[in-house]
């Protein structure tokens, strides 16, 4: 039979290991939503993989080559249409959007009888400026940092947070002040 004193010891090592097994549990936890997170991608990944291998035993990977690089090509145009929408081609562009590359490949040949030309020019001219309401939230995150010694990203999502900024998006405002602050600090140089 064991001492007291053994089963004393031994209850005060599951005690400190306790904190260790549930902080175990949550990365296990979080490591699995990760997971399931990636799974899509690698998924799509693992397809675009084997559409190559399969291409290249059929032996027509120069056709598919060209259907890659056709949706490159559309997906430039979208882009283009999305920097540059008042111009006369890029409504086209806009409502075709949320088309996938096999649907839009089928307008084409009538996109082409209706237009012509379908390439949408990129936007000419000076790039857009920031707004004065993010310079002047830029500066109060300088003097933030400055201040607390808080990392960016910490520190503007805390001050967007007191400026009444809520919801999913904030990780992304706070992201823009970022950069728009190191912007502002390499042109300072």
């Amino acid at each position: 039979m064991a001492s007291p004193e053994a089963i004393d010891w031994v209850a005060r090592i599951d005690r400190e290991l306790e904190p260790l097994q549930d902080s175990w549990q949550r990365l296990l936890r979080g490591i699995e939503a990760a997971r399931e997170a990636w799974r899509p991608h690698l998924e799509a990944w693992r397809q675009l993989s084997d559409a190559f291998v399969a291409a290249r035993d059929r032996g027509d990977f120069r056709s598919l080559r060209l259907r890659l690089r056709l949706t490159v090509w559309m997906v430039q145009q979208i882009n283009n249409a999305k920097d540059n929408p008042s111009h006369r081609k890029a409504r086209a562009w806009l409502m075709v959007q949320q088309l996938t590359p096999k649907q839009i490949a089928e307008l084409l040949p009538y996109m082409v009888m209706d237009m012509g030309d379908l390439r949408v020019p990129k936007r000419k001219g000076r790039p857009r400026r920031t707004a004065a309401s993010t310079l002047e939230m830029v500066e109060r995150l300088d003097r933030r940092i400055n201040d607390t010694g808080e990392l960016p990203t910490t520190a503007a999502r805390r001050l967007l947070v007191e400026c009444g900024f809520r919801g999913e998006t904030l990780k992304g405002k706070a992201d823009h002040l970022v950069r728009e602050w190191k912007n502002r600090a390499f042109k300072s140089r």
